[in-house]
């Protein structure tokens, strides 16, 4: 039984209880421990009867706990390692946690096989990762895959489906009784070979570019046991998180450019801060730089300019003199004062 019918089972059992803080707290938790599990369910490790990281040369454990096989059991085909490629290495691949089989594919110039090993009867499913990393348009590769002689499934475009950089599942169920193989009932001619014991996985070439794959998984279970059914709210959580990631970005810039336009306004404020001490400078300078008329006329006019010193001298004496000699004083000093300035009159 897979984990969902148990979570609904206990629901159920649940729903039946009285209405008591305990039953709250059981529907609260298993509500809780559904939706973590919504995102995505992995594949039981003790079902999974092979897998394959097409092109590696080196096995790798998947984040579900399996292990992917370094690429065997193929005929025919190129491998390619995108390690070297900047773009590509750089790449993060939607809806997959397992990045690392997307670096390396399997493709050929025309159609090309993997021989997987099947012995026990029961119901498989054959599950084939794929990832478009070279073409930008859809329509760009199309290609089928066959078990045996039998097509059972045609036309696929990777980038039609999720496009660039991104995981693309497809799930084929079927059936091994007797050395036969039956997919929706009909047997599939020679998908079975009984010297090898192998199931027979072709992806055949059409028209339109070359078929590949990057890895190959054999179940053995029903498809309800498998993340068949979760890929949907999978990928929708995925492009929520690409959503949040790219408004984050987005923010980050805005802020970046409302921090340099800030930073400009400060020096554009403290320059006209300068602008205006300069133009208080040449005010100054040119308030320095300006004579009254009145000195002007005085430099022109030395007479004058000594019998106003002559009267200033005059003030200052009678002030500051003694009150008793303040008459020979103001009149010496008049008297001096007088002489001087009708000498100066008389050489001007």
């Amino acid at each position: 039984m897979c984990i969902r019918d148990r979570f609904q089972r206990y629901l159920i059992q649940i729903c039946r209880m009285k209405h008591s803080k305990k039953s709250y707290s059981l529907i609260l938790l298993l509500v809780l421990i559904s939706l973590i599990n919504v995102e995505m369910k992995p594949l039981n490790p003790k079902q999974v009867v092979w897998a394959v990281d097409c092109g590696a040369k080196q096995a790798r454990r998947s984040g579900g706990g399996f292990m992917y096989k370094a690429d065997t059991g193929y005929k025919g085909g190129l491998f390619i390692d995108y390690s070297d490629n900047k773009e590509i290495s750089q790449a993060t691949w939607k809806y997959t946690n397992d990045q690392f089989i997307y670096m390396t594919e399997r493709h050929g110039h025309g159609s090309f096989s993997y021989d997987i090993p099947l012995t026990n009867s029961g119901r498989y499913v054959l599950i084939l990762k794929f990832s478009e990393n070279w073409h930008h348009e859809p329509r760009s590769r199309v290609f089928n895959i066959k078990l045996g002689s039998q097509r059972v499934l045609e036309g696929v475009d990777i980038l039609s489906k999720v496009g660039r950089f991104a995981e693309l599942s497809e799930y084929i169920q079927f059936d091994f009784n007797n050395g036969q193989v039956f997919h929706d009932g009909r047997v599939c001619q020679n998908a079975w070979d009984p010297n090898t014991q192998n199931l027979i996985v072709e992806f055949e070439k059409t028209n339109i570019d070359n078929p590949k794959v990057d890895a190959l998984i054999l179940y053995q279970g029903e498809l309800s046991e498998t993340d068949y059914y979760d890929i949907p709210k999978l990928q929708e959580t995925w492009e929520k998180k690409v959503e949040a990631e790219a408004r984050r970005k987005e923010e980050e810039k805005l802020k970046k450019e409302e921090s340099k336009l800030q930073q400009r306004e400060k020096i554009k404020i403290r320059n006209d801060h300068l602008d205006d001490f300069d133009d208080d400078v040449e005010d100054i300078t040119e308030f320095e730089s300006f004579e009254n008329p009145l000195v002007i006329y005085l430099k022109n006019s030395p007479g004058l300019l000594l019998s106003l010193i002559a009267v200033i001298v005059l003030i200052v004496s009678y002030v500051f003199l003694n009150v008793t000699n303040k008459g020979s004083i103001v009149s010496s000093a008049s008297g001096a004062a007088a002489d001087f300035a009708d000498k100066t009159a008389k050489k001007v």
